[in-house]
């Protein structure tokens, strides 16, 4: 990295650690942290004795009563792996513990980028990607409701990088450690199995295996049951909400026909089935460059892109994952491209909006390239190799 290229890095990174910090401390003293006081509370009712998944709500605000948390939701209905994590950590207390985690997922956030960057090549690319994370609102919105999607990126940047260097091993053991937080990057898993990635796949399986037994003692096996029982309650699949913080189609489908919520959900799911469709086909092998590793880093930005859209609702901080494909599509085309929506349509769907365009980019972008791929033997556009500026 030339000094033209670590000086902007360098001020982007004051630049985020500054507003990061001052927006924890906002965080923290406004008591806004609600995702977390949930993640705390599961962690209590084991340490109580009591399933966080099966819990009256009675019971769970006398819970919190006792921890004197004011501002929570109920009920739990995350995987078991972070209750396990909280357990350990009761006996440091709410507040302690919530400015360790605020500030561990932010730190999370400014290393993903900056490991996203250097899978494709490092240079100026570090400061894009920075730059990109600075501008990010659902990172900010990650912080202040104390979400884990700082992790979250984390490990599916590192997951990225380790994919792009052959480290099989590393990149299925972070997949796994995705899945254990969020669920949903198992459908990167079932991608990897696709390519014939078995290594990874294999990695992946134990490391789960491993992961599990290490919670079995603050769970127990019922916690895995109980979430196996009730978890699926978190999609609530009939449910439309219609929340301007809502990123999927269904949400966005609900906004825009609020009065006729059963064709809302039809078309939402329609919009997401074909959404699935064109992210298969286009990861699918074409002709004899079928598994052209060139490229992998657009087929899991595609599939990390098009993850938001497809549940009954996602949040919008759990955009914070699209910096991934963001970093991607800028590499491959060169250029940062912004898209703009109309003012009338931004009140309804404009995350969605942003979900389906970081998407669609790749889409484009991979499609692009499976078609030059086939074309008179010409080499794909060019990607700068890991190292290279």
């Amino acid at each position: 990295m030339s000094y033209r290229e670590r000086c902007p890095a360098l001020a982007l990174l004051v630049a985020l650690v500054a507003a990061y910090g001052g927006w924890i401390v906002w965080v923290v003293a406004n008591n806004q942290a609600l995702d977390y006081m949930v993640y705390f509370l599961s962690g209590a009712a084991y340490a109580h004795g009591e399933s966080p998944y099966t819990m009256a709500k009675p019971s769970w605000r006398a819970l919190a009563a006792g921890l004197h948390i004011s501002h929570f939701a109920w009920p739990y209905r995350y995987p078991p792996y972070t209750a396990a994590l909280f357990r350990v950590l009761q006996p440091l207390g709410v507040q302690p513990v919530l400015v360790g985690w605020l500030v561990v997922n932010a730190v999370a956030l400014i290393v993903a980028a900056w490991v996203v960057a250097q899978a494709l090549g490092g240079g100026r690319r570090v400061a894009v990607s920075l730059a990109l994370l600075l501008a990010l609102g659902p990172a900010f919105d990650t912080l202040m409701f104390g979400q884990i999607n700082g992790l979250l990126l984390l490990v599916l940047a590192l997951a990225f990088w380790s994919l792009q260097r052959s480290r099989e091993r590393l990149g299925g053991a972070a997949l796994a450690l995705g899945t254990a937080i969020k669920v949903t990057p198992a459908v990167l898993l079932a991608w990897l199995a696709f390519r014939g990635r078995w290594r990874a796949v294999g990695a992946a399986g134990a490391a789960l295996v491993l992961l599990s037994l290490a919670a079995l003692p603050f769970v127990g096996l019922q916690g895995f049951v109980d979430y196996w029982r009730h978890g699926l309650d978190l999609a609530r699949p009939d449910l439309v909400i219609t929340g301007a913080t809502n990123v999927s189609f269904v949400g966005a489908m609900g906004r825009l026909l609020p009065h006729h919520l059963d064709l809302a959900r039809t078309l939402g799911r329609a919009l997401a089935a074909a959404v699935v469709v064109v992210t298969v086909a286009l990861c699918c092998p074409w002709g004899r460059r079928a598994r052209d590793a060139r490229l992998v880093p657009l087929e899991f930005s595609l599939i990390v892109a098009a993850l938001p859209l497809l549940p009954p609702f996602t949040w919008f901080h759990q955009l914070v994952t699209l910096l991934i494909p963001m970093v991607v599509v800028w590499t491959w085309v060169g250029e940062g491209q912004g898209w703009a929506a109309p003012p009338w349509f931004s009140r309804a769907s404009f995350v969605t909006i942003f979900a389906v365009a970081v998407w669609a980019a790749c889409a484009r972008q991979l499609w692009w390239e499976r078609r030059a791929a086939l074309g008179a033997g010409r080499p794909p556009q060019r990607v700068a190799k890991a190292g290279s500026v």
